[in-house]
């Protein structure tokens, strides 16, 4: 089994984030779809990087190579996680161990927080990485002003 080790994201991490951000499966995932633009990018990814609410990791391979990314945004006692895989590292299962081991690390750092994942309903393949990574259903929220499923897992 590949390696896994994660890493704080960087200023050099913006492009790679802006092209796994606009890959064409992780738009049709996301709450909103529209492609994202350059400009835009840059100001969100600066202001998170800035943000002590806000936390992003890329996710690499014993050798280095990027593979994906988690984020975590954290706002009182709850903290919404968000995932990318990058295409060519997709249905390996490495989805839902970048999660566990994610959420495992980000509970211990701020144990007692709640964290939530929104998913789309159609998006069969990452309600069930949620699930295995120990996530519990939860019914519905909403995320940007989409209605999606909601997955918990409490520290």
């Amino acid at each position: 089994m590949t390696e896994v080790r994660f890493r704080a994201a960087t200023a050099g991490d913006c492009r790679l984030i802006f092209d796994w951000a606009n890959d064409p499966q992780t738009r049709a995932n996301s709450a909103v779809t529209d492609r994202i633009e350059w400009d835009g990018h840059v100001e969100w990814f600066e202001h998170k990087l800035a943000d002590p609410n806000a936390e992003i990791w890329i996710v690499e391979n014993g050798e280095g190579m990027p593979m994906g990314q988690v984020r975590f945004d954290v706002n009182g006692g709850e903290a919404e996680i968000g995932i990318m895989v990058a295409a060519e590292h997709r249905g390996g299962g490495l989805g839902t161990r970048m999660i566990e081991q994610a959420t495992r690390d980000f509970l211990a750092r701020r144990p007692g927080v709640t964290v939530i994942a929104h998913v789309r309903h159609h998006n069969d393949v990452s309600q069930r990485a949620f699930v295995k990574a120990g996530y519990e259903p939860d019914g519905e929220g909403e995320a940007r002003g989409v209605t999606m499923l909601r997955f918990v897992r409490r520290g």
